[in-house]
């Protein structure tokens, strides 16, 4: 006997023995997920249902692994099968899983092996119990030679045993006997059979007694793992039909196999599966040869990117959501130019273009080392565009998802990893993917760095910054203990803790782990490279401050709040405000600085837009962003003007039920929104940059719940409003500390002239009348004024609360508004006590003015159509002329006039999309 076997050689009895032991422990408590996968019969559409299984009640046939086949192409071809077939029995005798090893016509070779003698002591003969008749299988009675059209391999019994490099493992069986396998599967309670081996048009389903068709009609659940089989068909000859036909390969045989068996005879799964679940790496795959890639790495290594930063017209044509389903994988970009692509770029205007390199579906469109091209793919598609881009000026950013890869997705459904259901064509829900699972941040960060290494892209962006509470994966455990110290139990008992603040900050260490990892991968290979990030903005559960990272903030589906809030807590003057194209605010955003962006539906074949989507693009997008591309010399570099500003802290989320700042965040955005609508931009002051910032041009800086300042931050900000500025806080801001642990009273108390008693619940929203102005608040706050003076109170609850106190610190003023949703309240209140804004716009109008320090210039937007009267404070702005005017002035009839200590300008015409150029 040959050492490749394996096994001890035991006498019967005493195997027998071994045998009742391995199948008293095999009995696992763990459940076995398997997805299975079948397609409709008429469509071909593919299926999938995740189904759980125990190893105990599962066997695993592996059918005529010969030593030797009559065909020697598909003697070859069996070999490259053996590796893959010792690792996922491996695999699967670790999780309690019966191997029986059925070469058929050679099990003499193996009579004196205790796994055959184990077998034939059993008997049982299998009564039908089900009618299964499914349509033949392709090639099923004809299958040949695949050496080629010749056929020239003759047919003869050409095998004598297993492959000898198959191993067979001391607790494993051989039987080709279906009543042997029958009374084993009986004794042990077995139910499930899976199917590997040769060849899946034959002996693995329907001419063995033991095959997949007569054991399913004795009543097993019979499964084929679709990538540890392989039909024998032809090589240019179908023998079916007995003609030529060179696009009957081997691999379209097998292919074409597996469709037939999932339509009509039984369900599939990857070996993958067994893999992962028994802890190993996913590591079968169809070997397809890599295309070349486009470039060449010294190329690559010495371009200079023009990042997004750069670049203010930007688009994304959006394969990530079309084509989700199994069965659409294989048509993506088959009918795709990349020159098209490209020209049609160049057609509409565009300066940049966000191109899919690892889109959501978890395949790729670039030539990877570590992930799998889109089965439609050949070629180096994502390189040839990259391209072609360049080749028309145009920049290639590349694109990564992180928080939805459905590949991923599906080949680990059932861990802990993965924590939304699959549905049944293969698609998953966002946010499912928790990004601790093992192994996933090592491939994201490999795909990003080849990508750097070997293409010229000008920039990367991730997508889908979120990952799941509550997952107890093997990743979140190591995490946990990292961050932590501390073994993790379970989440329930930790939410039941005194820590159960855990249960959230947990999920933000993940979300900054991934941020920091990502960023110092790109960094190590290109330092130069701008990189950012999908949900890092005020709406999403991740630290605003991890995207401080980042070259340029990304915001989807932004609003001029958004984009501000950003601009100022991020420290960037670069954001990219995304879905803005089709609305009618996109020249307002492009006036505060968004670099402006759209992804648009495409067709899955071309990868361009079509119908609606491509008329939309040539007809309005198109000019819009030529207008962009004339104006971008005034939007370069350009800062709106304002002297009010709004303090932020991201650890004010800390005082809110879940770390939730979206309270916090409405009352900023109806701040921002009522000075916005008064032409005046807010400025956002983070308070980690209040060391650096000068405070003294703010007329006005508000905090609006803002809390959790350390000793230092009050310090800058006592020294402002002592210096003459006019702090106003409203409801209970600086009232919590870092943790977001209740003080005692407001952290600068004495500079507000007040004491804190308490916040007053307030069901739905409290009508509130100050001045002219009537609001419907949803917060209250009761004060007791020590000193200074209260200007309007309301009367609530048979109590008189302070609803406005005003109290002079030093050379300014520290104004209290006890309700911190009362935005246009706050907007009377310091019309009155600090003065009118410094720019002043007739008929409701709105403009943004922005200020060039580096060409010594203001550029005043016109946001709206029609006549205009702008009137300026003259300190507010240091211009005196009206430089230029974009349209030319023959079409845009302005003047600028001096009235006492202001600058009044009119502008008369109809023209979209003009601007005055103020010197």
């Amino acid at each position: 006997m040959e050492r490749r076997t394996n096994f001890l050689y035991l006498g019967g009895s005493l195997w027998m023995l071994f045998g009742m032991i391995q199948a008293v422990f095999a009995q696992q408590p763990n459940p076995l997920y398997l997805t299975l996968q079948t397609r409709d019969s008429s469509t071909n559409a593919i299926y999938v249902r995740n189904e759980v299984y125990h190893g105990s009640e599962t066997a695993i046939i592996v059918v005529d692994m010969w030593d030797k086949h009559w065909c020697k192409s598909f003697t070859e071809e069996s070999k490259e099968l053996i590796p893959h077939l010792n690792a996922t029995l491996q695999a699967a005798r670790e999780l309690g899983i019966q191997i029986i090893f059925a070469p058929s016509e050679t099990v003499d070779f193996y009579a004196e092996f205790p796994q055959r003698e184990a077998m034939r002591a059993k008997h049982a003969a299998p009564v039908p119990v089900n009618v299964f008749d499914p349509k033949p299988l392709p090639w099923g009675r004809t299958g040949g030679c695949e050496c080629g059209p010749e056929r020239p391999c003759q047919e003869y019994a050409a095998w004598s045993r297993q492959h000898e490099d198959l191993v067979i493992n001391e607790h494993d069986l051989i039987s080709d006997n279906v009543e042997e396998i029958h009374a084993l599967c009986r004794e042990r309670g077995i139910k499930t059979l899976l199917y590997v081996g040769e060849a899946s048009n034959m002996c693995v389903t329907w001419t063995r007694s033991f095959s997949v068709l007569p054991m399913t009609r004795y009543g097993y659940e019979c499964i084929v793992v679709r990538d540890l089989v392989a039909a024998i068909s032809g090589n240019g000859y179908d023998p079916d039909r007995k003609a030529l036909d060179p696009k009957l390969t081997p691999e379209y045989g097998s292919k074409r196999t597996i469709e037939h068996i999932e339509q009509h005879i039984c369900p599939t799964i990857s070996g993958n599966q067994l893999l992962l679940a028994s802890g190993r790496e996913a590591s079968i795959k169809k070997a397809r040869p890599a295309p070349p890639r486009t470039f060449d790495t010294e190329y690559v290594k010495n371009y200079i990117p023009r990042g997004p930063t750069q670049s203010f017209r930007q688009l994304c044509y959006d394969y990530n959501w079309e084509g989700r389903e199994l069965i659409n994988l294989p048509l993506k970009f088959t009918k795709s130019s990349p020159a098209e692509y490209a020209e049609l770029s160049k057609q509409a205007n565009m300066d940049a273009v966000l191109v899919l390199a690892v889109p959501h579906h978890g395949y790729t469109t670039h030539v990877s080392d570590y992930g799998e091209l889109f089965p439609g793919l050949g070629y180096d598609w994502f390189g040839q565009v990259v391209d072609e881009l360049h080749k028309r000026d145009i920049s290639a950013l590349g694109y990564v998802t992180l928080g939805a890869n459905f590949k991923f997705m599906r080949d680990h459904v059932g861990l802990p990893q993965i924590r939304s259901g699959m549905e049944s064509q293969g698609q998953f829900g966002g946010r499912g993917l928790c990004l601790n699972a093992p192994g996933y941040l090592d491939l994201v960060m490999n795909y990003s760095k080849e990508l750097l290494t070997h293409y010229p892209i000008d920039g990367i962006r991730y997508d889908f910054m979120v990952s799941p509470y509550g997952c107890d994966c093997n990743g979140c455990k190591s995490y946990y203990k990292q961050v932590y110290k501390e073994e993790f139990t379970s989440w329930h008992e930790i939410r039941s803790s005194a820590d159960s603040s855990r249960y959230l900050t947990f999920n933000i260490a993940t979300l900054k782990r991934a941020a920091h990892q990502l960023n110092d991968a790109c960094r190590s290979v290109k330092p130069n490279v701008e990189v950012w990030q999908n949900h890092l903005d005020p709406a999403m559960e991740a630290d605003i401050n991890t995207g401080r990272l980042y070259d340029i903030a990304y915001v989807e589906y932004g609003t001029p709040f958004r984009l501000l809030a950003l601009r100022g807590i991020l420290d960037k003057k670069g954001i990219i405000v995304g879905q803005t194209l089709k609305s009618p605010i996109r020249r307002l955003i492009m006036a505060l600085g968004a670099r402006c962006y759209q992804y648009i539906k495409v067709d899955q074949e071309t990868a361009l837009p079509v119908g609606d989507e491509l008329t939309w693009v040539k007809e309005d997008l198109s000019p819009f962003f030529k207008m962009v591309s004339e104006v971008q010399p005034y939007l370069e570099n350009a800062t709106p003007l304002s002297d009010v500003g709004i303090l932020f802290s991201e650890n004010t989320r800390y005082r809110f039920p879940h770390y939730d700042r979206k309270t916090y965040m409405q009352a900023c955005e109806n701040i921002t929104n009522n000075y916005l609508q008064a032409s005046m931009p807010v400025e956002y002051i983070n308070v980690l940059d209040l060391a650096k910032k000068e405070l003294s041009k703010l007329r006005i800086l508000i905090l609006p719940y803002t809390s959790g300042l350390t000793t230092s931050e009050l310090d800058i900000v006592k020294e402002y409003v002592n210096n003459g500025g006019n702090l106003v806080i409203m409801g209970d801001a600086l009232c919590y500390n870092e943790e977001g642990e209740q003080l005692g009273d407001f952290a600068l108390a004495e500079e507000m002239g007040v004491q804190l008693i308490r916040n007053i619940p307030i069901q739905d929203e409290l009508p509130v009348t100050y001045a002219s102005t009537t609001e419907k608040i949803t917060d209250l706050t009761h004060v007791r004024p020590i000193r200074g003076k209260t200007v309007e109170s309301l009367s609530h609850q048979g109590q008189q609360i302070p609803l406005i106190h005003i109290n002079d610190c030093g050379k300014g003023k520290a104004i209290y508004v006890a309700s911190a949703s009362a935005a246009a309240i706050l907007n009377e209140a310091t019309h009155r006590y600090v003065g009118e804004l410094p720019i002043q716009v007739k008929n409701s109008k709105q403009v943004v003015l922005t200020h060039q320090p580096d060409q010594s210039r203001w550029i005043l937007h016109l946001i709206d159509d029609g006549d205009y009267q702008i009137r300026i404070k003259k300190n507010f702005a240091g211009f005196g002329k009206i430089d230029t005017t974009f349209p030319e002035s023959s079409e845009l009839n302005a003047e600028l006039k001096e009235d006492g200590d202001h600058l009044v300008i009119s502008v008369k015409g109809d023209r979209d999309d003009r601007l005055l150029v103020l010197k």
